[in-house]
């Protein structure tokens, strides 16, 4: 009897999305491959010097071209893809399963666990206290309008809890919303497309409902395909760091969140399986109006990225930080003065985004869907203490 082929996806293996980190077991370099969606309890540890053999997996070389090319032994390739698939960490019938496996935990939950919100406390006593500390030390930007809109940063609350609390506090005096959409950017997901859930979401002050009514009209106007790759939620911390805040101020309101891709990027094919920016952004203009109540848009996000850890060559120096806020500022300026669609900010990004602007699909789709005029409240820079890191970031108000 003859032994069973080696799935395809075995014999050309081509790995998944993961975040490596670096440890010492018994005196071993070693470095732990962390799955972003939890498919498995254990994290697969591999020897350091193994590590380089991972991105030769790419689905294009088969096993025994790896090996005659890297001088590896081939059953020791064998073992290590076949770890590999029963961590979940290659693309194939084992991955596609697990995946199921999530979606069905997370449908009997109801809402998706603790993710980025867990920067607001460890328990629900002490996000309590954090928020109300942040949000009491903050500016109040009392504005002479109800607001509609925030653009509000998404970046670690350490580094920016006083401009995420200024943003909140501006709506906590004004008519309480029916609703909330977050429309955060996908950064680290599979998705090329926008990307939404029926699911809600648990943060350390509890869970956050879904807007069900507003979430099936959406999906009524765009179809099924917005939920496709709704597991981008585990990777994601531009919808989650606003919910704390949210629940904080607000109290028990629901939630409509979205992914948006990177509007200067088409599709990675226009078949109509996923939906656009465009797309979305038309669809939500529309159905705003027609939901009951008030609705609040948030625009999650950051604004430039620069510096060695985002691949530029030199630290920044105090002449580069003065003209990298010059440049946020401009395109600031054409945002607010510029058309809902957001049109013409697009268009400039498209023409330089040599700072990384990663909220524009988020903050253009935001315009799109909130009457009323722009107001900057805040603008900062984050870097590292040794400048090889600078992000900044923006708070707007749309207000009627």
């Amino acid at each position: 009897m003859s032994a069973p082929a080696t799935p395809d996806h075995l014999q050309r293996p081509h790995i998944r999305p993961f975040q490596p980190l670096a440890g010492n077991q018994q005196g071993q370099q070693v470095v732990a491959l962390r799955n972003p969606v939890p498919m498995t309890e254990q994290m697969l540890v591999i020897p350091a010097q193994v590590f380089p053999l991972l991105g030769l997996f790419q689905g294009e070389r088969s096993l025994e071209e790896i090996s005659e090319q890297t001088k590896a032994p081939l059953e020791f390739l064998q073992q290590l893809v076949q770890r590999l698939d029963e961590s979940g960490l290659l693309w194939g019938p084992t991955s596609e399963r697990f995946e199921q496996q999530v979606l069905e935990r997370v449908a009997a939950a109801g809402h998706f666990p603790i993710g980025a919100s867990a920067m607001a406390g460890k328990d629900a006593a002490e996000a309590k206290t954090n928020l109300e500390r942040a949000l009491g030390e903050a500016e109040d930007p009392e504005l002479d309008s109800p607001v509609t809109g925030l653009v509000v940063p998404s970046m670690a609350y350490g580094q920016a809890a006083g401009s995420y609390a200024m943003a909140w506090k501006s709506i906590a005096s004004g008519p309480k919303p029916a609703r909330v959409v977050i429309i955060g950017s996908n950064l680290s997901g599979l998705g090329d497309g926008v990307v939404m859930s029926r699911h809600g979401f648990e943060t350390p002050l509890g869970v956050v409902r879904p807007d069900a009514a507003a979430i099936d009209s959406l999906v009524a106007r765009l179809g099924d395909r917005l939920l496709k790759d709704e597991l981008d939620f585990f990777t994601d911390a531009t919808v989650q760091s606003q919910l704390p805040w949210m629940q904080s101020v607000l109290g028990d309101v629901p939630v409509v969140a979205a992914l948006l891709p990177n509007p200067l990027n088409p599709l990675l094919s226009d078949d109509g399986a996923r939906v656009s920016h465009a797309e979305f952004c038309s669809a939500l203009t529309d159905l705003v109006g027609e939901w009951s109540g008030r609705t609040l848009i948030v625009a999650s996000g950051d604004l430039s990225h620069v510096g060695a850890q985002f691949g530029d060559p030199a630290p920044i120096d105090e002449q580069h930080q003065d003209a990298i806020e010059k440049r946020d500022r401009e395109l600031l300026a054409l945002f607010i003065r510029g058309d809902r669609g957001g049109k013409e900010l697009i268009e400039a990004l498209r023409q330089d985004n040599a700072q990384r602007w990663m909220i524009a699909g988020a903050l253009t789709a935001m315009r799109a869907a909130c009457e009323g005029g722009l107001e900057l409240l805040d603008y900062r820079q984050v870097t590292d203490d040794k400048r090889q890191m600078l992000v900044s970031h923006a708070v707007l108000a749309c207000c009627e």
